[in-house]
């Protein structure tokens, strides 16, 4: 399955079945999107969904943020590591897994397992992105534009490797798309990363739709091949 998922480049949503049918355009404030949707031009699709989407978080800002902050757990980070120490790690693409550290040399692979034993379980918690929140608090405190620059970097490259698998493949197979890291990603870590950096120059409209496309995809696979158990209950904070 990682050979189909590196052949291909998510998400695998295309703008047209995003646009003309996941996207509800008589929902209020979506209307401007009719016309530009039945004129196929994805482009200006692309740029007033986006406006929409700013808007709207802008408006729910507040009472996002009412929800305290959470620190990643000690298994993400380093013994003893200021915010500061794990925002210049996680910049230079050595990240913590279980407690354990591994160095990327260039780019992520979100399907390498480091550990000796190869149980996986470093892989499946690296694909929660603990590391995204982390990055988005320290933006959204100190304005540091290039957190939100190595946000965009590391969800470009998950989103284009790891390919939301097929309605056939059961919740606890994959290693980038288990139900669990998909609730753990949509109950928590992508939405904070959200309302932290829709406003960014880096976050651009593109980005923006891709975004969205993945949240999409999430949701579906949540629907179709949840679980059961201390599971499920992830899956539906998702």
């Amino acid at each position: 399955m990682e050979g189909v998922y590196k052949k291909l480049t998510g998400p695998m949503l295309s703008d047209a079945k995003f646009f003309c049918e996941i996207i509800d355009c008589s929902l209020p404030g979506l209307e401007m999107l009719q016309d530009a949707v039945k004129g196929q031009d994805y482009a200006l699709c692309r740029k007033l969904f986006a406006s929409c989407v700013r808007k709207d978080l802008e408006d729910k800002e507040d009472l996002f943020f009412s929800i305290p902050y959470d620190f990643p757990p000690n298994e993400f980070v380093l013994p003893g590591e200021r915010v500061e120490d794990a925002v210049d790690r996680i910049k230079k693409n050595r990240f913590v897994s279980v407690g354990i550290p591994y160095q990327f040399e260039d780019m992520v692979d979100w399907f390498f397992d480091p550990t000796n034993n190869h149980l996986q379980e470093w892989t499946w918690q690296f694909n929660r992105h603990h590391e995204w929140k982390l990055l988005a608090n320290h933006y959204r405190e100190t304005g540091d534009e290039t957190s939100v620059e190595k946000i965009v970097n590391l969800f470009e490259s998950w989103v284009k490797q790891a390919i939301v698998p097929g309605d056939n493949v059961q919740g606890n197979e994959t290693i980038c798309w288990r139900t669990i890291e998909c609730g753990t990603r949509m109950g928590g870590d992508w939405p904070y990363v959200l309302f932290c950096i829709y406003k960014s120059v880096y976050f651009t409209d593109d980005i923006l739709v891709d975004w969205y496309k993945s949240v999409w995809e999430h949701g579906h696979r949540l629907h179709i091949n949840h679980r059961s158990g201390n599971w499920l209950i992830i899956e539906m904070n998702g």
